[in-house]
């Protein structure tokens, strides 16, 4: 969302209250769900209490907490990059073997190499305090995951979504975008034996585009009167992809 969030506030799709919102809401649901997760899975199933398990998760608790911060916003920083990037592999890749052999080196990376994730953070960390992490939660709060939150938000979002954004276009001449959904619009209504349609708007009618795996052609119904918008280097209107 760092990624997608400031590309769309880029691209003025977004407001930048709706931007903080959005990553409020998810920081906070990721923490929810990662917190509960450790506490019934981690903690109450006792897996980690024994050694060498008990010292390994409060030492990579303490480890976090007590880096320096300077350290922890660096490694942050590629920590997101390559998460991000393993979105945009998903998103690119053609079929489901694509995808997944994608999106898993950057991820593998990530977690080998032992960054700093915000959100990673938030299962390590927990999970350590709650096996008696000599840390507390405010410490973790101000000296880790602060900080790598603001190191995977320069990684995924400023590196990895700028490049996207300035690489492609996002918010294009609207009266070229029009141009070409007219265009497949009729373009669909000839496959499909209708009449052209005319005019300076979308025609409420159906316009051929490709599907994810770039092969058969599908038919979507567009309103009339849409307006078309630049994604990437796909148009949209309200509710409809081109």
């Amino acid at each position: 969302n760092s990624m997608y969030m400031l590309i769309g506030f880029w691209a003025r799709r977004v407001t930048f209250g709706g931007l903080l919102y959005n990553w409020s809401m998810v920081l906070l649901s990721n923490f929810c769900g990662c917190a509960l997760t450790v506490y019934l899975f981690g903690y109450l199933s006792k897996t980690f209490e024994k050694e060498p398990w008990l010292s390994y998760v409060q030492a990579a608790a303490e480890h976090k907490v007590h880096e320096d911060a300077s350290v922890i916003f660096v490694r942050a920083i590629p920590a997101n990059a390559l998460v991000c990037t393993c979105i945009l592999f998903g998103l690119s890749a053609r079929d489901m073997w694509g995808k997944m052999v994608s999106m898993w080196f950057p991820v593998t990376v990530f977690a080998v190499a032992g960054y700093e994730h915000a959100i990673a953070n938030m299962t390590y960390v927990p999970l350590g305090l709650m096996y008696g992490a000599d840390c507390t939660f405010g410490e973790w709060v101000s000296k880790n995951l602060l900080v790598a939150i603001a190191g995977n938000i320069v990684g995924g979002g400023f590196i990895v979504g700028g490049a996207e954004f300035f690489l492609f276009e996002w918010k294009s001449n609207q009266a070229a975008a029009l141009h070409i959904v007219e265009q497949q619009a009729r373009a669909g209504q000839e496959a499909l034996g209708q009449p052209q349609a005319g005019g300076g708007v979308i025609p409420s009618a159906s316009f051929v585009r490709r599907n994810c795996s770039g092969s058969a052609l599908e038919y979507t119904s567009v309103a009339a009167g849409a307006a078309p918008v630049m994604y990437g280097n796909r148009i949209i209107t309200d509710d409809h992809y081109a």
